[in-house]
């Protein structure tokens, strides 16, 4: 679910009818408090999803079949066994079960829906997914229509008026109870233009929410200096797009036509690393320096935890893989010896460096999943949505967003 950084620019589209009735009230909820389950990886089974901590969650994820204009479980290696077994378990739970359908490299939505027969049959391929399973509705993640996605997979500048117009039939062919939502980039989809969409209200009419996907903002791989992974905050060095924060992204979306309400923030549960020689780790001051240069080169690159890439690794940690795979973390969240520790009061979110390692981690703690669960609470956004289930450890950050979404920012609850 990578994302990269879009860049700003006007173009308007026209607006439609009122938005849907906001999922919370709907659901009968005060937060969406959701997650994705990635159910790729091979050592993880569904004891781990503590279903009773929330109400929504999307099994992530089904990919487009391009032959076939069908859907597919993802990895053809998966046991087909395991979206029924979540469906069950989650209905006997109470909970919502969608399946989302695409991400960064698997949906090839811009051919499947290029004409009015393409959308309605897939539409159809999609609905019918969806009954075939007993969803409670679909998650589509297409995370740049219009624009080139950098996966090998085509784009046309008609891709997000397409979009619109298969969510209409998708919509037209499923009852009011069906929950329909997309997960997006920090950035509004853009027109035909190329530049990002001034008014994407129409869109409010056919989903329920949006999830955006604010993190990814840095990374070594296409960043230029250390940064944070998933800041809250504009302006804390690394990237110098604005939308590149939960505070810029929401009032992006929210001034394209998005109500606060139909916006669920998308929070990491896992971070980024980078390659830092102790000489450029620190200030003077002996403060770790945030926002410094790194080494990114075929024998410099951070390979992650083994959730990580291993021909192509991105430097990716869970904070899972951070307690009980790299030892960075103690069982309680908090760091372990020898690991040096500090907090971004712009991006509010932490860093740790190891001198052994000369590995500088910008990601998400206890700390900073409570600040973004008190500022969608202060926003009054809909509710968060977790990437992914798996990758928490023994629910810290579950429950630090959770507290978070009970409390003030001044502190009261």
């Amino acid at each position: 679910m990578f994302l990269s950084v879009s860049q700003a620019g006007p173009t308007t589209q026209p607006s439609g009818a009122s938005p849907r009735t906001p999922i919370t009230k709907r659901l009968g909820v005060d937060f969406v408090r959701a997650t994705w389950w990635a159910a790729y990886h091979p050592n993880v089974t569904q004891t781990t999803l503590q279903y009773d901590k929330f109400n929504i969650i999307s099994y992530f994820a089904a990919r487009t079949n391009d032959s076939t204009r069908g859907v597919l479980l993802g990895d053809v290696n998966l046991d087909p066994t395991r979206l029924p077994e979540f469906v069950k378990n989650a209905k006997a739970k109470n909970v919502t079960a969608l399946a989302t359908i695409g991400g960064w490299d698997g949906g090839n939505f811009s051919a499947l829906l290029r004409t009015p027969e393409d959308r309605e049959a897939f539409a159809g391929t999609v609905v019918n997914f969806a009954q075939t399973y007993d969803l409670n509705g679909i998650d589509i993640d297409w995370e740049y229509p219009g624009k080139d996605p950098g996966n090998g997979n085509g784009f046309h500048p008609n891709d997000t008026s397409n979009f619109l117009e298969f969510l209409k039939a998708v919509r037209n062919k499923t009852d009011e109870a069906f929950i329909l939502t997309a997960a997006t980039s920090t950035s509004p989809w853009v027109g035909a233009d190329g530049n990002p969409s001034t008014d994407l209200s129409t869109f409010a009419t056919v989903l329920d929410y949006i999830a955006i996907m604010n993190y990814d903002t840095n990374g070594q791989g296409f960043s230029k200096a250390v940064g944070p992974n998933a800041p809250l905050y504009s302006g804390c060095g690394g990237s110098g797009n604005v939308t590149s924060s939960a505070e810029g992204a929401v009032d992006a979306w929210n001034k394209a036509g998005f109500p606060l309400e139909q916006i669920v923030l998308g929070v990491p549960a896992y971070g980024h690393g980078f390659r830092v020689p102790p000489d450029a780790a620190f200030l003077p001051n002996g403060q770790l320096a945030m926002n410094t240069t790194f080494s990114y080169n075929a024998t410099s690159r951070v390979v992650g935890d083994s959730w990580d890439s291993p021909s192509a690794p991105g430097g990716t940690f869970s904070f899972l893989g951070l307690v009980n795979e790299t030892g960075w973390l103690k069982e309680d969240g908090t760091v372990a010896s020898g690991v040096v520790y500090t907090f971004d009061a712009c991006s509010q979110t932490p860093y740790i460096y190891r001198n052994a390692t000369q590995v500088v981690v910008s990601y998400d703690d206890a700390a900073s999943f409570e600040a973004k669960g008190r500022w969608i609470r202060e926003k009054r956004l809909a509710g968060f949505e977790m990437f992914e289930a798996a990758g928490d450890f023994h629910d810290i950050l579950l429950d630090s967003i959770n507290k978070g979404l009970s409390t003030n920012i001044n502190g009261t609850s």
